[in-house]
């Protein structure tokens, strides 16, 4: 089963290094104490992103023992002049970087915004579903989007616009 004190750790680490100017850091030390796991990542430009961790409940899926890892994923590049970034480049991001957290345990990275919207059903939205080799699995779910230059407040959450 995945330990989520782990994976936060792991994540921290590999955000700043996949993305050039990019500053991460826990929820808590970014004063963001509601839920107990999950990264807050600073843009360059100024725009901010929470993002939670979840142990996704219930059975895990089949073991993947024989199954390769998945393919790297999209790399974005934030300028340091963006004022914007684009929730899919966060999801990308976020994708990358758990694969380079776990790299010889992660089986499956699920990005939302790829999934194909059913009927009786929302539209996909933005997170990351990751899933290991042991059958578990995680969600990095964007908890609050911040633009450059807005304070955050608790009607942000949840709300995942397509820019931010």
């Amino acid at each position: 089963m995945i330990d989520l004190t782990g994976l936060q750790t792991r994540l921290l680490e590999r955000l700043e290094r996949l993305a050039p100017g990019v500053r991460a850091a826990s929820l808590a030390d970014a004063g963001h104490t509601a839920r107990p796991y999950g990264v807050a990542i600073l843009f360059p430009g100024g725009a901010r992103a929470f993002v939670q961790l979840v142990r996704i409940p219930g059975p895990p899926a089949a073991p993947a023992r024989d199954q390769p890892p998945p393919a790297a994923p999209y790399l974005p590049v934030f300028p340091p002049d963006g004022k914007q970034v684009h929730t899919a480049d966060l999801e990308a991001l976020l994708a990358a970087a758990a694969r380079e957290a776990d790299p010889d345990t992660v089986v499956r990275l699920d990005r939302h915004s790829q999934r194909t919207a059913r009927p009786n059903h929302p539209a996909p939205g933005y997170g990351v579903t990751v899933g290991y080799r042991d059958g578990s699995r995680a969600l990095l779910l964007p908890l609050m989007l911040v633009p450059a230059g807005v304070v955050p407040s608790g009607r942000m959450e949840f709300h995942t616009p397509a820019r931010f």
